[in-house]
C-alpha cells in the first residue's frame, strides 16, 4: 500500500450553493505502519453550507495508523451555519491552529469531547488564541470573488506571513 507522507493543502478556494459533506477530510487508512506525515491547510477560504452532521475539516481514522502531525493555519471557514468547523475522530499529538477566521455559530469536535464556539475549542484544544469568530465580507462571493473587501475588519490583517510555505510544486505562496 502506498502512504502519503505530507501533504500540503493551501491556497484554494472551496465553495458551492449546494451543501456539501466536507472541505476537506483526512481519512487514515489502515496500513500497518504508524504515518509519519504531515498535514498542512493553509491559506484557503472555505465557504458553503454543509451537510447536517459534519464538518468543514474532517480527520477521521478507521485503523489503528493514523497521521499525528497537523498544521491549520490563516483559513477562512463561513457559511457553515451551525456545523462543526474542525472534527477530529482522535486528538492528534501534534496539532497547531491558528489564524484562522471561523464561522461564529460553527462548533468544534475533538475526540469524544466538543466544543460549542471558539472560546471553548480553545480551552479544550489549547490551540487558535489568535483565530478569529467573525464573518468576514467578500468583494463578491455570489459572483465568485472571495477576495475581501475593504470593510472586513475581522479578517483583514489578521493571519500570520506565509511567505515561508512552500506547496508542492515548492513554489512560495
Amino acid at each position: 500500500p502506498q502512504v502519503a507522507e505530507d501533504i500540503t493543502i493551501s491556497n484554494n478556494v472551496f465553495t458551492s450553493s449546494q451543501k456539501i459533506s466536507a472541505f476537506v477530510r483526512i481519512l487514515t487508512a489502515d496500513s500497518g505502519n504508524k504515518a509519519t506525515g504531515h498535514v498542512t491547510i493553509v491559506g484557503n477560504t472555505m465557504s458553503a453550507p454543509l451537510n447536517d452532521n459534519k464538518a468543514a475539516i474532517a480527520i477521521d481514522n478507521n485503523s489503528t495508523s493514523q497521521v499525528e502531525l497537523f498544521d491549520v493555519r490563516n483559513n477562512i471557514i463561513t457559511g457553515i451555519g451551525s456545523e462543526t468547523v474542525f472534527k477530529a475522530k482522535f486528538v492528534p499529538s501534534d496539532w497547531t491552529s491558528n489564524f484562522n477566521v471561523i464561522d461564529p455559530n460553527g462548533s468544534f469536535r475533538w475526540g469524544s469531547n466538543g466544543a460549542s464556539n471558539l472560546g471553548a475549542w480553545r480551552t479544550l484544544s489549547g490551540e487558535a488564541a489568535s483565530s478569529l469568530a467573525c464573518v468576514p465580507n467578500f468583494v463578491n462571493a455570489n459572483g465568485g470573488d472571495f477576495h475581501l473587501d475593504g470593510t472586513s475588519g475581522c479578517a483583514l490583517d489578521n493571519g500570520v506571513n506565509v511567505a515561508s510555505i512552500s506547496a508542492i510544486d515548492q513554489a512560495p505562496k
